[in-house]
């Protein structure tokens, strides 16, 4: 340990030494040499292109996109589908699978139930993949009904907590007036939109499905839509470019 020290203290003062003698005119002249070879090879270089590391691999659940990944209006793909009839629940237990691609895999699954302890209504989405809706967390994860037009992507704009998450529970009209669920309740607001996120194909998808929910009973969902261009958004009722 000492010998390494002295060492160290010997090149320490072998390089100032070294430094001192090197006058100005000679440093300057270096650095000329340096400034004109870089400006010629700076001139041969084409710009990198910023691709998506989520071309590769999917990101993690509530993390967005990174910020310089903002995509161009011209990358819309929109695929719609209309369901018709409209699928209405009538009683507990019903259910609706969601498949947004339509290739026989279910992204969600919409459902409603009586356990011992309460009546409820709720989302889940497919364990084997990364799906998750647009949802806020005060006590549970809460859907989030969004109008239509809003953009649904990384979150930007919003502002009141709201996270991708892999479930929830509906709100529909149990709460208190202060009580943060309340603005996540969709009794009887009419025709509001689930902001959605899947994966296809190890790609990640932004959609939406339009419904109607007066009670864990009596709910509907009518149509739904999704971006084809991975990694690009779409907005709530959107459905074509």
């Amino acid at each position: 340990m000492k010998t390494n020290g002295v060492a160290t203290l010997n090149a320490r003062k072998f390089k100032a030494v070294f430094l001192g003698e090197i006058n100005l005119s000679t440093i300057l002249l270096i650095s000329l040499l340096f400034l004109i070879t870089s400006c010629d090879k700076s001139d041969d270089l084409e710009p990198i292109r910023n691709e998506s590391p989520i071309d590769n691999e999917s990101p993690p659940n509530n993390e967005p996109p990174p910020d310089n990944d903002w995509p161009t209006n011209d990358q819309s793909n929109i695929v719609y589908t209309d369901i018709e009839p409209d699928f209405t629940s009538i009683n507990l237990n019903d259910y609706y699978n969601l498949d947004l691609n339509n290739d026989q895999i279910i992204e969600f699954t919409l459902s409603s139930r009586y356990d011992s302890w309460m009546e409820w209504f709720g989302i889940a989405s497919n364990p084997n993949f990364k799906n998750s809706i647009i949802s806020t967390t005060p006590w549970y994860s809460h859907p989030v009904p969004l109008n239509s037009g809003k953009e649904i992507f990384n979150l930007r704009g919003y502002s009141k907590g709201e996270s991708f998450e892999t479930w929830g529970f509906f709100i529909i009209g149990d709460c208190f007036a202060n009580e943060k669920e309340c603005l996540n309740d969709w009794k009887n607001k009419g025709d509001m939109y689930l902001g959605l996120r899947f994966n296809l194909q190890g790609k990640i998808h932004y959609g939406w499905a339009r419904m109607n929910v007066a009670s864990t009973t009596k709910w509907v969902i009518k149509d739904y839509a999704y971006n084809a261009t991975p990694n690009n958004p779409i907005l709530a009722g959107q459905k074509d470019k």
